[in-house]
């Protein structure tokens, strides 16, 4: 009777264990996704990303599409970012606003869709231009040559097909103060050279500000430092002349 009590409770304990193996699996399968989802589906509604008209805003990064050429830009509009593409003829395409959020941003192509790398978060946005959806993809699931790839697209020049893509801003010596562009320039294989986009007007005085601002910092460090040199230089020199006589006179 003892060894029936103690062998019902021992097919009791492992039921037990076996069950909750079992339904662990479905429970997490039942609630981690649809709590992901709803995360997401929070993200991308505070994004607000919206199509819209062609932007005007600093060029921050670029990416070129190998397969039909177009161009995709970047944009620092200051209260929101943007994206926009260009042919390979430097003829409009289509473009997105979304809100600003914090940090940076890299723009990217992935096949023909628009990717938006979100430098100080864990998503990666992916929008598809033909029908114009919307998603996040964990940055953990893209494989090493994205995070590679990524590392050319700060470059403000690319040559695809013999056609140079090229970022700048033509606002004399103070264009190397600035890290953003503000003009895409496109060089086609037959030499015509097509301004695709241009907002140098609007920024030069932001820039020349900045330029001014940079140079008086400058300016203001340099005097500083020559002061404090000449000054350490005359307390060397007084102390100095202190030291002397007191040694004569042992």
């Amino acid at each position: 009777m003892k060894k029936a009590v103690i062998h019902s409770v021992i097919c009791a304990f492992l039921l037990s264990i076996a069950a909750l193996f079992i339904s662990v699996p479905c429970y997490a399968k039942q609630t981690e996704s649809p709590a992901n989802s709803a995360k997401e589906n929070q993200i991308l509604q505070q994004l607000q990303i919206r199509r819209t008209d062609m932007p005007k805003g600093k060029i921050t990064s670029m990416d070129v599409n190998i397969n039909s050429g177009a161009c995709l830009l970047g944009l620092n509009e200051g209260d929101k970012y943007g994206v926009c593409v260009f042919d390979r003829q430097g003829v409009f395409i289509v473009a997105y606003s979304l809100k600003k959020f914090e940090g940076t941003f890299i723009v990217f192509w992935i096949n023909n869709r628009i990717g938006i790398w979100m430098n100080r978060s864990s998503y990666a946005i992916i929008i598809d231009p033909d029908n114009d959806t919307v998603q996040l993809s964990e940055q953990n699931s893209f494989s090493s040559s994205v995070y590679e790839y990524l590392s050319l697209i700060n470059a403000k020049q690319r040559i695809v097909d013999g056609t140079l893509y090229k970022t700048q801003s033509q606002m004399g010596p103070v264009s190397w103060l600035i890290s953003f562009s503000t003009q895409l320039i496109i060089t086609t294989l037959d030499g015509q050279r097509i301004t695709a986009y241009d907002v140098n007007d609007e920024y030069i005085t932001e820039t020349v500000t900045i330029a001014v601002i940079i140079l008086a910092f400058v300016c203001f460090a340099v005097i500083y430092l020559i002061r404090f040199i000449r000054k350490t230089i005359r307390q060397n020199r007084a102390s100095s002349e202190l030291t002397i006589p007191n040694q004569k006179s042992e």
